[in-house]
């Protein structure tokens, strides 16, 4: 899946617009969340640990 935001990339304001942005679409809390791989790169990995969503239905929403 591919995001355009508009936080600029200096001191981690897009990988907080990011875990914002899919923490809202998923209905998750933004806790839930973890950068995984790619913090500095363009091109990044997010771990979302929920309970009660599937991968399934993670892929749904956010594919939509």
């Amino acid at each position: 899946m591919q995001l355009k935001l508009q936080a600029q990339p200096i001191e981690g304001k897009a990988n907080e617009a990011l875990i914002k942005y899919s923490s809202g679409e998923l209905g998750v809390p933004k806790s839930a969340l973890t950068i995984t791989h790619g913090l500095t790169s363009t091109r990044k990995l997010v771990e979302v640990v929920s309970a009660t969503l599937t991968p399934e239905q993670a892929a749904q929403i956010l594919l939509k």
